[in-house]
């Protein structure tokens, strides 16, 4: 496996950029509701650039205030009406008691409601940049040219995001992810002076706006791209999340780190099996036990066993005739055709038959047909 490295302690910008322009904190800095239970605790106000200000710590999310000619802006309201009133009481108490004259939901995640477009709102001029696809199924980046200040969302934050979650969420497309970041930076970067976001803290300075988004960008692209590459050499997602490693550049990041999103949840087959194999008393204990649930009919379970020995152990002969066997009877056994197809093939790739891929998707005559984004 190629060398890991991490970020360097002595690089402090991003506890740099989390402190700057702070302004003050809510004393105390606890958030309760009508019945006095603590909803959340406050840790601190940041002032972005003139006319836009962040609200940390209140909620799981940032809420963003943005001042107009006639009132305020608020981006994401955070989750809960106390965390949302106590942040704007702050706002105002700082600010003077504006009213609210708009209201952005920027992707639909309970944190924050509960092609570019152009509008003005009190007399702000946003331009969305419209991201399907990427860290929610319906998101948008936005930029507001007259104060340099580009919000993205919670499409490029100070952690790497994970492609399928644990909780279940649909599948985020990484490669839609990355080509949105980098439209980002060709319609954005190169005005823009700071860069915000739903969650963390702001980064200033076009060239370090650059950097990190183009870092972010790279780091979904690689995510997609050699996820592919390995999938194509056989290996399943488990064995490609273990063996996964980011280029150094992206280990170097500290926005890049798993802190939040990981790139491996489980172990791979091959250390599962040695693990189980190891409890059940060895690889002939196991082999025996797998015969008797044959023995039995419950063949699905006979060839979890053999699979654990197989992998475990894959020159453990009598096992892997045993999977073949069991595979056999499964796949002569089975209405539906693919299953039987997988069932007949792994059998035979037991022992040792391997058939060669004749369907070539490579050839000049398949690439001419294709559109630029296809490639």
């Amino acid at each position: 496996m190629p060398k890991v490295t991490s970020p360097s302690f002595t690089n402090t910008t991003d506890f740099d950029n989390a402190s700057r322009g702070f302004i003050a904190a809510l004393e105390p800095c606890i958030v309760r509701n009508h019945e006095d239970h603590v909803i959340w605790n406050n840790e601190e106000y940041d002032f972005l650039k003139d006319g836009i200000y962040q609200i940390h710590g209140f909620d799981l999310s940032n809420i963003t205030v943005i001042e107009g000619k006639q009132g305020i802006i608020v981006i994401d309201p955070l989750i809960s009406v106390e965390c949302a009133a106590a942040g704007l009481k702050l706002y105002r108490e700082h600010r003077g008691n504006r009213p609210v004259t708009g209201l952005f939901y920027t992707h639909p995640h309970g944190d924050h409601f509960g092609g570019p477009v152009e509008e003005v709102v009190d007399g702000v001029r946003f331009i969305f940049q419209i991201t399907p696809g990427t860290e929610a199924p319906s998101e948008m980046n936005f930029y507001i040219p007259e104060r340099k200040a580009l919000c993205m969302v919670e499409n490029a934050t100070h952690n790497l995001y994970n492609i399928l979650t644990l909780r279940g969420a649909v599948v985020r497309d990484a490669q839609a992810w990355s080509s949105y970041l980098d439209e980002a930076i060709v319609l954005f970067a190169h005005d823009a002076d700071v860069s915000f976001a739903s969650h963390h803290w702001p980064t200033w300075g076009r060239e370090a706006i650059t950097q990190y988004l183009s870092e972010q960008r790279d780091l979904y692209a690689y995510l997609h791209d050699q996820t592919v590459r390995m999938i194509n050499e056989g290996q399943t997602g488990i064995e490609i999340a273990e063996s996964f490693v980011l280029p150094h550049t992206l280990q170097r990041a500290w926005h890049a780190q798993g802190y939040y999103g990981s790139i491996s949840h489980n172990h791979p087959p091959a250390e599962e099996g040695r693990r189980y194999v190891f409890c059940m008393g060895g690889a002939d204990a196991v082999v025996r036990m797998a015969q008797t649930y044959v023995e039995n009919g419950d063949l699905r379970f006979a060839a979890t066993l053999l699979s654990h020995v197989v992998f475990a152990d894959s020159k453990h002969d009598e096992a892997k005739e045993a999977l073949a066997l069991v595979s056999e009877k499964l796949g002569y056994g089975a209405e539906n055709g693919p299953w039987r197809n997988c069932y007949l093939t792994g059998a035979d790739e037991l022992r040792g038959k391997l058939y060669p891929v004749s369907f070539d998707t490579s050839n000049e005559g398949m690439t001419a047909a294709l559109l630029l984004d296809q490639l």
